[in-house]
């Protein structure tokens, strides 16, 4: 008998020590979101040499420039990254020689990958620029094409072709040079 009533004791006992009403527990919620945001990047690798016009001639060889190019694009931009090139005003003479002449920029010509020699500043907008010519277009229809990190290289042919004759002196501008995806 005292065996029993040591049990029930110990029974109570055990009962009184377990949480009346359980345990009390809360948890929270938050959404996460990570943003991979767009890139593509260009830069000149070799400048263009100088381009020099002989004497009586009219037309300056063609010289290089490259360019190294990289994208991460968006699913969505399936339409190529295209390598454009441009000039926004006529090369100028110099000025303290007191030549006003200039060399218009539709005499100034890039060779597009597997074409010939385009003048700039005409013609349908490339790189979505009036006046710009396309020298190449990069496919990104897969997703391996549109995540390009290690680069392209790019050897683009710049060359001058006068249409009237100007004074001996150095005439300078901008080639602008654009990695354009839209």
């Amino acid at each position: 008998m005292k065996f029993t009533k040591v049990a029930v004791l110990l029974a109570v006992f055990a009962l009184a020590a377990l949480p009346m009403f359980g345990q009390a527990t809360a948890t929270a919620t938050t959404p996460i979101s990570v943003l991979r945001t767009e890139s593509i990047s260009l830069s000149v690798t070799t400048p263009l040499p100088q381009l020099v016009i002989p004497a009586g001639t009219m037309s300056a060889p063609a010289q290089d420039v490259v360019v190294q190019s990289a994208w991460n694009l968006k699913q969505s931009r399936t339409n190529g990254v295209q390598i454009c090139a441009y000039v926004s005003s006529a090369l100028i003479g110099t000025p303290a020689s007191g030549n006003g002449d200039t060399i218009p920029i539709n005499n100034i010509y890039i060779t597009p990958s597997g074409g010939s020699a385009t003048a700039l500043g005409g013609g349908t907008p490339a790189c979505g620029i009036a006046g710009a010519v396309q020298y190449t277009n990069y496919a990104t229809t897969t997703a391996a094409e549109r995540k390009n990190f290690t680069g392209q290289s790019d050897t683009i042919p710049v060359s001058v072709t006068l249409s009237t004759d100007v004074a001996a002196d150095t005439y300078t501008g901008t080639l602008n040079l654009i990695a354009y995806s839209n």
